[in-house]
């Protein structure tokens, strides 16, 4: 067998295996694929532990040793922080492993560091081969070695042997008693005289001041820069898609991946580099629930996730309840809990009634025992172990690694619980910490490689020979990592290097790698493409390397430089491409007063029932109403949370609806502030739970304090006008004549006591006086609705008002005693201000019918013609500000619709 060997393999070599005229038994292996080989040559097999458990391992044996030596120099930030220094030390043993440090026999003692790691060793090493890492794998290849038979004719190095760590020095040495050694160096001696090639003669041989044709004359040498690696992935896809061919050089390819995928290109394969997927949120997110108080949020975040350990059915339905209102246990939730387990067969109730025990359960207690969360991450990891294997599931290829890291996740987590008594209750905060430190984010497959992909690598290092083109795409990837034993301060590496420990000398290193980094300018014969990205995910970008080298090597750089603004002009100097074809540009919509020619609304513009809030969006907002009634759009397609001042009217709604309920059936019922506290608290578990993050304390308190005033002031006014409570969210409908079928809730029904209907329609808003305006102004459309309804209903008079539970105040165009109340003033009856909002409707109706749709937000109202028309048709006014613009909607969320985001 003949084996290729640099550390750079383990990534994959160039020109690819399949181009390539091998023999059989030939073979290119990095660092990793070396070992596999010679363990394999050797009959050394063993199943191995991942870093994550030897973590674990390494953290039992730091803290036995802390029995001991209490007072040892990792003990304080152990006690912060196990598992991080666990992992820390773990690292810095395993390159004193690899270095040789296990058989050194010095003749004077160990500095203390030093001292201390071998000495939690002899404890590590009773765990036998689940201690073991890459290190030890090596050193144990190395104690086989000798003697050993292999079928390894020739090794040959694609890199100076001088420059490797000196391990694969010894290993080589070893190796060279049966294995003939040799080099093989990717070597270029440019001979021509264009752009490349004098840069490459220039960086070869020291020179500065390169004078470079320009790229009118010579197009072997571009260096492009762009806004963002977005920009350049774009790019270059359009180019591909013209017939570029190159080989690519990408230090993160997960954005080059994205746009070949979104034009249509097979992915060339990436990485997402220290990445937490949704699928490994589940790890934090299915302990929602355990702690009080709720979080509603990550309770939000947990049901949206794209797979759970529940049915979509539950998880999508219970989402939606909490985005109309933000709590549990409320009336709609427990209904919707009660179906779900609603079914024939007792068995598949009692599955249902266990996933629901397990995974959504929800403790009102500060804190939780080690069975309930042994219990959850027990089912988690069983639920993560099988589900990505069932073939109906249908799992993406690189979804199952993410399903196997989580399953390794609980699998730690439970390792650290095992110890632990069940009935210890643990608190919130002890908990967090655990998690914390067992959840660390990881580099997952993005995408796979695909047939007839770019072939794309991270390192230059994998080149063997020159190939026409190549294009670097982030030129930012040159940033140097740590060297090996860097933690080592001058006293600990003297006496390692004193005693025969194999050091890796950081120039050697840096050698290494900048010839790697050379190499991905000498690899082009033909052209290189240089990407110079301002900022790369994000990030402003890193110079490279060879930046500086560069930089001095050419005396009239800016003579091959493109900018973002001349890609088109780029694409003509690419070989293999094609002059890009002028694409059409579409501007976003603009802001117009009208839409027309909306056949499909001349048919379809009237629907069976209306109800007030509806009527008034028709007649103020048309765009919004044809598109959420006729259009069925709504919300921006996403499920979210209420913001919190919209959270207040929920709660604040809800413990109304209590209060008033409890009011109906005993008039007499006595409220003092705690029990009306009470009630408000109870709304804020079901229906504002936000509410009880510690962030939000100030708001919930003064929420608290304004409900408390407003419910007494209420209930005042409700006494001294002697009414009586019918009740609250009460549903009514009835045909008014003119409109049609008009239905609505009724958020307070009362009567006076000549049995007269009172409504109150309860606000909760930033501006108290807008409603006052609105009936002054004679703009309430829904109290003149609610009173139309109820005058159909029962011939009586009816009195309504706007009660702002913000301020405790209630503003009425009717006689009402007591504190609080607000009497407006207007000038029309109760019949002409019914007949100005039919009047309004048909005049939208009439609009509909012509295919046309009011726009018009924050235009001048005169360019309107139903402002123009208001007083000679008597519609209702529409909403202006100050300006005499009409006001715009500030609950809809059709703005980039609209024109309204540039």
């Amino acid at each position: 067998m003949i084996i290729h060997f640099s550390p750079s393999f383990d990534e994959g070599v160039y020109p690819l295996p399949e181009d390539m005229e091998l023999n059989t038994n030939e073979r290119y292996a990095g660092a990793t694929g070396l070992l596999n080989l010679l363990e394999r040559e050797l009959g050394l097999t063993g199943v191995y532990c991942d870093n994550d458990e030897r973590n674990l391992l390494y953290k039992k044996a730091l803290k036995n040793h802390l029995t001991t030596h209490p007072t040892v120099f990792y003990n304080q930030s152990f006690e912060q922080d196990e598992l991080a220094v666990a992992e820390r030390l773990l690292a810095w043993r395993d390159e004193l492993i690899f270095a040789g440090v296990k058989k050194l026999t010095p003749p004077m003692p160990m500095p203390y560091r030093l001292a201390t790691i071998m000495a939690v060793e002899k404890d590590f090493e009773k765990n036998g081969l689940q201690c073991f890492g890459v290190a030890d794998r090596w050193q144990q290849v190395m104690k086989f070695l000798p003697g050993a038979e292999l079928l390894v004719n020739k090794v040959v190095l694609h890199d100076k042997q001088s420059l490797l760590h000196p391990f694969f020095h010894n290993l080589f040495n070893e190796l060279s008693a049966n294995v003939k050694i040799e080099e093989q160096l990717f070597e270029v001696v440019p001979t021509g005289s264009s752009n490349l090639q004098k840069l490459q003669k220039a960086l070869l041989n020291g020179e500065g001041g390169v004078t470079l044709q320009s790229l009118h004359d010579d197009r072997s040498l571009i260096f492009l820069h762009v806004k963002d690696n977005y920009v350049a992935g774009d790019f270059l896809a359009d180019q591909i898609k013209n017939g570029y061919k190159a080989l690519f050089f990408n230090d993160d390819n997960a954005v080059f991946d994205s746009c070949l995928a979104a034009s249509g290109l097979a992915a060339s394969g990436s990485v997402n580099y220290n990445a937490t997927p949704q699928i490994i949120q589940l790890f934090k997110l299915v302990s929602t629930g355990l702690f009080a108080p709720l979080d509603v949020r990550n309770l939000l975040s947990y049901l949206q996730l794209p797979y759970l350990p529940f049915p979509r059915y539950l998880s999508s339905g219970l989402s939606a309840l909490l985005a109309e209102l933000p709590g549990i246990n409320n009336d709609k939730w427990n209904k919707f809990i009660a179906t779900y387990l609603q079914n024939d067969d007792e068995q598949i109730v009692k599955n249902r009634r266990r996933t629901l025990d397990t995974f959504l359960t929800f403790n009102s207690e500060d804190k939780n025992t080690i069975h309930n969360i042994r219990n959850r991450y027990r089912a988690l990891k069983k639920w993560a172990d099988q589900y990505p294997h069932l073939e109906h599931n249908k799992v993406k290829d690189e979804e199952k690694e993410q399903f196997a890291y989580l399953g390794q996740l609980c699998r730690n987590l439970l390792g650290e619980l095992n110890d632990m008594p069940d009935d210890e209750e643990i608190t919130e905060a002890r908990f967090s910490r655990m998690i914390e430190t067992i959840y660390k984010p990881a580099s997952f497959r993005y995408f796979q490689k695909q047939k007839e992909s770019p072939t794309v690598f991270r390192s230059p290092g994998v080149i063997t020979q020159q190939t026409p083109h190549v294009c670097w795409i982030n030129w930012q990837n040159g940033r140097q990592t740590g060297y090996p034993l860097a933690f080592l301060n001058s006293e600990e590496w003297a006496y390692l290097s004193s005693n025969g420990c194999m050091l890796y000398l950081p120039e050697n290193l840096d050698q290494l790698r900048y010839s790697d980094m050379l190499k991905g300018v000498l690899a082009a014969s033909k052209q290189l493409l240089i990407v110079i990205p301002e900022m790369v995910s994000g990030q402003a970008a890193v110079p490279h390397a060879l930046a500086g080298d560069v930089d001095a090597a050419i005396g009239n750089i800016d003579d091959v430089i493109i900018d973002q603004s001349q890609l088109e002009e780029c694409s003509q100097y690419l070989s293999g491409t094609i002059k890009l074809i002028n694409k059409k540009k579409r501007n976003l919509p603009e802001a117009n007063a009208y839409i027309e020619g909306v056949d499909s609304l001349k048919i379809y513009h009237t629907r069976k029932k209306e109800s007030p809030s509806s009527i008034e969006k028709m007649i103020q907002h048309p765009i919004d109403w044809v598109a959420e009634y006729m259009a069925k759009i709504s919300g921006s397609g996403t499920i979210s949370l209420p913001d919190l001042f919209i959270q207040k009217g929920v709660v604040s709604h809800g413990g109304v609806e209590q209060i008033m309920n409890e009011l109906k059936e005993n008039p007499e019922a006595s409220f003092d502030d705690e029990k009306i506290r009470k009630i408000f608290y109870q709304s804020v578990n079901q229906r504002g739970l936000e509410f009880q993050l510690p962030e939000n304390r100030f708001e919930l308190h003064e929420t608290e304090v304004q409900f408390i005033k407003s419910v007494k002031v209420l209930m005042n006014i409700i006494r001294a006008n002697q009414l009586k409570v019918e009740g609250a969210e009460i549903s009514k409908e009835g045909v008014v004549n003119g409109i049609g079928e008009l239905w609505g809730f009724l958020d307070l029904l009362l009567t006076d006591k000549h049995g007269n209907p009172v409504v109150f329609d309860l606000k909760w808003t930033f501006k108290s006086k807008k409603y006052a305006a609105k009936i002054e102004e004679e703009k309430d459309i829904q109290l003149i609705l609610y009173r139309g309804l109820l005058q159909m209903e029962s011939d009586k008079d009816v009195k309504t008002g706007f009660f702002l539970l913000n301020d405790g105040k209630l503003y009425t165009r009717y006689d009402f005693n007591g504190e609080g109340v607000v009497k407006v003033g207007g000038v029309s009856t109760n019949s002409e201000m019914l007949q100005r909002i039919i009047n309004s409707i048909t005049y939208r109706r009439h609009e509909f019918s012509r295919g046309c749709v009011e726009m018009g937000e924050e235009e001048p109202a005169s360019k309107l013609d139903y402002f123009k028309a208001t007083g000679e048709s008597n519609l209702i006014p529409l909403e202006t500000d100050s300006s005499n613009n009409k006001k715009k909607n500030y609950y809809s969320n059709l703005d980039l619709f609209k024109g309204k985001i540039r």
